[in-house]
């Protein structure tokens, strides 16, 4: 939670996924669409294969037309859109003390969910 950026925060946040996800998507993407592209298909992916999509296999099975909007999907992308917009703007809170670094980056998360919420249920 301490991270110095939002980006910085994805990249340490869980070292597991961030690991596979580099390997699979990010990689093999980043010669065809760029950083930005495959940051943000990398983002995607995440919320799809890691949130959205075992959540709702849990819930509703294989029956995809009881699955609910791709709520973690969108609110991913959104992340990922707040960082490389933070990053092009050189924010960086890392001289803020720990409290401060860990409630902008709480405050971002749960921003870019309650959007991600917001127009999902409106789809």
């Amino acid at each position: 939670m301490g991270a110095a950026s939002l980006r910085q925060f994805w990249q340490h946040w869980n070292p597991l996924y961030g690991a596979l996800l580099q390997t699979l998507v990010y990689r093999p993407l980043r010669p065809r669409l760029g950083r930005q592209g495959s940051l943000l298909l990398t983002f995607a992916a995440s919320g799809w294969l890691l949130h959205d999509l075992p959540i709702n296999l849990l819930v509703h099975g294989a029956t995809p037309s009881l699955w609910w909007p791709p709520i973690c999907t969108v609110s991913f992308v959104l992340c990922g859109l707040l960082a490389q917009i933070g990053e092009a703007l050189g924010l960086h809170y890392g001289a803020w003390p720990f409290p401060g670094r860990a409630a902008v980056n709480i405050a971002q998360i749960l921003a870019c969910s309650a959007a991600g919420s917001a127009i999902c249920m409106r789809i």
